[in-house]
């Protein structure tokens, strides 16, 4: 028997297009993502930091890699400038990454 997979989300990723985005969660700190659109828009945590030249909102890059079982918070400013957890994404281990 074969499974279903018409609108399920991918979870390997080959030579796949996506955009780097920055998300301000105190003053002076940041988090990125990288969000993909498969079929539509969502973020993925990368489970090691972004080499520096990555750190671009906006930036288009293709990547490999696969989606971890777990998953990290996606942080907002808090009331007194702590970070406080807003949701979570998935995890996702990168096997590499290159600018579009």
């Amino acid at each position: 028997c074969q499974k279903e997979t018409a609108g399920k989300t991918n979870t390997n990723f080959t030579n796949q297009e996506a955009t780097i985005k920055k998300v301000v969660i105190s003053r002076g700190v940041y988090q990125y993502f990288i969000q993909v659109n498969d079929p539509s828009p969502r973020l993925l945590s990368p489970d090691q930091p972004l080499e520096e030249t990555f750190k671009q909102d906006g930036l288009k890059v293709l990547f490999d890699g696969a989606q971890l079982p777990d998953s990290a918070w996606v942080e907002k400013p808090g009331p007194t400038d702590i970070p406080a957890k807003d949701f979570k994404v998935p995890k996702i281990s990168l096997t590499s990454i290159a600018k579009q």
